[in-house]
């Protein structure tokens, strides 16, 4: 049977280190301990330079297939670091979706720390976006959200209906405009795509391909 989000295993240390002992007994006996819940997947902190990422249901499995596939790949080209997935965890009769023991990335979340050098701060923020968003490779999975863009709009969900086409253009010109079948035109359909989407959320920061 599918895994449902009503029948998310639930995440305990029991079951952390019993998914270690299994697939990674090398790791077991490093100390475990939660460190963040989210709405897709939750992180424990192992030893002091890992971390087990584990989904809370299984439409969080591709995303986290995707982060083990390009994350590494991503990683070295960054000017900050990332979680990089250092082992994989496999579908067993324990847990039914996969897992990541990834790199721990030291540091206070965006929301527990003071903005002490808030231009050096936006700096490196720049930096990092600049360095991540590059034309993606031919073979990158494609994002949901852009393969919305070009459609008809009678293709569309009835809630993203409402206002196409309809009075003056609400993005700059040289950003594209949206015509009254939904298709659009502009110099965004010729950009290339590009390799990941970032959500700059303080806690916790995704990453999706």
């Amino acid at each position: 049977m599918t895994p449902t989000v009503s029948d998310a295993p639930p995440g305990d240390e029991r079951l952390v280190r019993s998914l270690l002992r299994e697939q990674h007994p090398d790791l077991a006996e490093l100390d475990l301990r939660r460190a963040v819940t989210g709405w897709a997947n939750e992180l424990w902190r192992l030893g002091d330079e890992l971390a087990v990422r584990l989904p809370r249901r299984a439409g969080a499995s591709p995303g986290l297939r995707n982060e083990q596939r390009w994350l590494p790949a991503l990683a070295p080209r960054l000017p900050l670091p990332v979680p990089a997935p250092v082992r994989t965890g496999e579908p067993s009769s324990s847990f039914p979706w996969p897992w990541t023991v990834a790199t721990w990335v030291h540091g206070e979340p965006g929301d527990r720390a003071a903005i002490s050098r808030g231009h050096r701060a936006a700096d490196s923020l720049a930096g990092f976006l600049r360095a991540l968003h590059l034309p993606a490779p031919t073979d990158a999975p494609a994002n949901p959200a852009r393969a919305r863009v070009g459609r008809p709009a009678r293709r569309l969900p009835h809630r993203h209906r409402p206002g196409l086409g309809t009075g003056p253009p609400r993005r700059p010109a040289h950003m594209g405009t949206c015509g009254p079948d939904g298709t659009r035109s502009g110099s965004d359909v010729l950009r290339p795509p590009l390799s990941a989407r970032v959500e700059t959320r303080p806690r916790p920061a995704q990453l999706s391909v």
